[in-house]
Order: structure tokens, then C-alpha cells, then sequence
């Protein structure tokens, strides 16, 4: 699965205590794929959407009460692609203008 399947959640991870819900998005290709600079793009913009959605908490019930962070994991470090990191800084901003927070997790595997 990757940042090109916009229209679903990659994966969800919720807390022992239930306090939180991380909303995972999984980029598994070397990160100078063609494209991918607008396909996460597009996916930070279909989570965003998500959050704010007044059925937010129906579609995943797991979030109901809990804080929600959104999580960018890559197996390849973000830093050597400039244009994606602009990206990453934006959607930083944007989620944490929204009580959202926002990580990027390099899997280094």
C-alpha cells in the first residue's frame, strides 16, 4: 500500500489507553518516484478531509474521545528529496494549526 491509494486509510493504531489514534500513511516506493510529490500531497488533503468530517468518528470509531495524530512512514529519509519535504513542512503546519499531531516516521529497515 502507498500514498497513491488516496481514498483509504492505510492503517490505524490506537493507544493501550484508547487516548489516542494514529492514522497511518505507509510510502513504501523510493521516494523519486514519478508523481509522488502531488500523490502525498493528495493524500494529506483526503486526511485532513477526513478529520474534519462531521462523521469523522463514524467512519473511525476508534477516535471518539481520543487526540488523533497522522503519521507519514517512509522507508526512505524524506531529507534527500527536497520538493517532498516542502510538502511534509506544509502538512505540518496545517495539521498542527488544527490541534492535529503530525509525524514522519523514517523506517530505516
Amino acid at each position: 500500500m502507498t500514498v497513491k491509494d488516496r481514498n483509504t486509510i492505510d492503517y490505524i493504531a490506537q493507544s493501550e489507553d484508547g487516548s489516542r489514534v494514529t492514522l497511518i500513511m505507509l510510502e513504501d516506493r523510493p521516494l523519486d518516484t514519478p508523481g509522488l510529490r502531488k500523490e502525498t500531497l493528495s493524500k494529506i488533503n483526503e486526511y485532513m478531509a477526513l478529520i474534519a468530517a462531521d462523521n469523522f468518528t463514524e467512519i473511525v470509531p476508534e477516535a471518539a474521545g481520543a487526540s488523533v495524530r497522522v503519521q507519514y512512514n517512509v522507508l526512505d529519509d524524506p531529507e534527500q528529496e527536497p520538493a517532498l519535504v516542502e510538502v511534509l513542512v506544509e502538512a505540518n503546519r496545517l495539521f498542527s494549526k488544527n490541534g492535529i499531531d503530525f509525524q514522519i516516521n523514517h523506517l530505516n529497515l
